[in-house]
């Protein structure tokens, strides 16, 4: 892959590498958060402790659902953010990403069971999604078939 990028950066081709071989939703988030984590199918991709904000702690990105809220009938995926204390929020996205590939020599596998802790949020990895969690208890749960915040 970086021999891939690097091909691509000295024919001058950046923005198609960066969209076929980073995914451009991974690849803002290795650029903006210190800690770059999926789940092992690779649908939800999470950045965590952004570098530009100290209030954003953690986002996470799913792209195929069984069902999209109402609001986000247009929209391409899911997009939940969690500050290190009050509710998550739920934000529709416009943009694509390609699961497999997102910034791969930045982003880490979460292994079902395992968790990964930032700046004031905890996230588990288990089969039936990515539950994440704030130091103030709330948070969000996320799988395929259903999302929910508390």
């Amino acid at each position: 892959m970086k021999k891939l990028m690097q091909i691509a950066l000295l024919s001058g081709g950046l923005f198609s590498a960066i969209t076929a071989f980073a995914g451009w939703s991974s690849f803002n988030y290795a650029n903006t958060h210190n800690k770059v984590f999926a789940t092992p199918s690779g649908n939800i991709v999470c950045g965590g402790d952004n570098i530009a904000s100290s209030g954003n702690a953690l986002t996470c990105y799913i792209q195929n659902v069984a069902k999209k809220p109402a609001k986000c009938s247009e929209g391409v995926g899911l997009e939940f953010t969690l500050n290190q204390t009050g509710k998550g929020k739920l934000q529709c996205t416009n943009h694509e990403f390609e699961p497999e590939n997102e910034a791969e020599d930045v982003t880490k596998i979460i292994p079902y069971g395992s968790s990964i802790n930032g700046n004031g949020w905890t996230c588990t990895s288990q089969t039936t999604g990515m539950r994440c969690v704030n130091k103030s208890g709330h948070g969000f749960q996320l799988s395929r078939n259903k999302q929910t915040l508390f």
